[in-house]
């Protein structure tokens, strides 16, 4: 067949074919070792599986999706292997490896998460952020770090790892409530505004009247949620919690959030702004006793941000007046401009997936 062909052709044709039939081999090697070894997968492709075939078996079954406003329930693995949403786990895994799981599914309103739990033992298991950041050997009794208060664990000092990525924005993490849920602070901000700006009639002027209830500010929040900040699945993973809005006195000692805690919004909402007495508790200065104190903005990660903050909490000795961070805590009229930091509750059942909690490498929860 090479008799018209010179040399240089022959030699071509030749490692053409060689290259062909080397492209043969080794897609018979790769269909053997599929063969051999089935379709075995990793163990994250294995949650992205979970969450498939839990997506798949809610959307045939509506009526079995958790019931009230927030609210979650769990789906196990043998019910979707039942019902042929997938099949067992053993299918997945190498051999020897045994694993169980089920699917966590969280409900805020209409929004829906699916967040997987895997258990394979010393292989692998998911892990929660919460579990992650509350292991033994995070927790500190002094200097800057994660503090266990009573049934709560609260982030202190200034120099501390408690960055997250969540819904394309960074977060600190204030603490993890006694629900174990995570208390987040934006990182960032939105645009500079007043608290309120309506006409006071004790102050005869348009200074502002400091009750969030009815508060511009809060209108402002329900917004930014409204708005495109936060995706179906992000808006599922967040708690509406009853604000707590209590009035503060700056010489008011109190740091465990009875204070402000004392009234509660009548909704629950997802968004809300830092209390007071969260910027107090993060200070590691004992001479940080109450607001008028400087020295609460020493070893405070809250006291270092370059932009003034509003906080939710409103003074108690007037109407008008609402606390802000600008380096220190002020009380000024709610009719003044700062800028909005968010604060959110998310659930703790949230799985962490890498990260080491730095600014530059921050948890990745989403």
């Amino acid at each position: 067949m090479f008799k018209n062909l010179n040399e240089m052709q022959k030699k071509l044709v030749k490692y053409i074919i060689i290259g062909v039939v080397i492209i043969i081999i080794l897609f018979l090697v790769l269909f053997i070792v599929k063969l051999v070894n089935g379709n075995k997968l990793s163990f994250d492709k294995i949650e992205d599986k979970m969450v498939k075939a839990a997506d798949k078996y809610y959307k045939d079954n509506p009526h079995l999706l958790p019931v009230g406003d927030v609210s979650s329930i769990e789906l196990r693995v043998d019910t979707l292997v039942e019902k042929d949403y997938m099949k067992s786990l053993d299918k997945y895994t190498e051999k020897g490896i045994s694993c169980s799981g089920k699917v966590i599914v969280l409900k805020n309103g209409s929004y829906y998460a699916f967040i997987p739990k895997l258990n394979c033992g010393g292989d692998y298991t998911s892990n929660s952020l919460v579990k992650k950041i509350t292991s033994k050997g995070n927790i500190v009794t002094k200097g800057d770090g994660l503090y266990q208060i009573g049934n709560q664990y609260i982030y202190k000092g200034e120099k501390i790892n408690n960055y997250v990525s969540f819904a394309n924005k960074i977060w600190r993490i204030l603490r993890i409530t006694e629900d174990g849920n995570i208390r987040m602070i934006q990182d960032d901000y939105f645009q500079q505004q007043d608290w309120d700006n309506r006409y006071n009639a004790d102050k005869k002027t348009t200074s502002g009247i400091n009750n969030f209830e009815v508060s511009r500010i809060k209108d402002d929040l329900e917004r930014i949620y409204n708005g495109e900040l936060f995706s179906a699945t992000n808006k599922a993973k967040i708690v509406p919690t009853r604000l707590c809005i209590g009035k503060r006195k700056s010489d008011d000692k109190n740091m465990d959030g009875s204070t402000e805690c004392a009234t509660l919004t009548e909704k629950f909402l997802p968004l809300g702004l830092l209390q007071m007495n969260e910027y107090l508790i993060a200070s590691l200065d004992d001479g940080c006793t109450d607001l008028n104190k400087r020295q609460c903005t020493n070893y405070n990660f809250l006291a270092n941000y370059d932009r003034n903050y509003w906080t939710i909490t409103a003074d108690a000795t007037n109407t008008s007046d609402v606390y802000y961070i600008d380096y220190s805590p002020q009380s000024l009229s709610a009719r003044t401009s700062a800028v909005i930091k968010l604060v959110i509750n998310v659930s703790g059942e949230i799985n962490y997936i890498k990260g080491n909690g730095t600014l530059e490498n921050p948890y990745i929860i989403d």
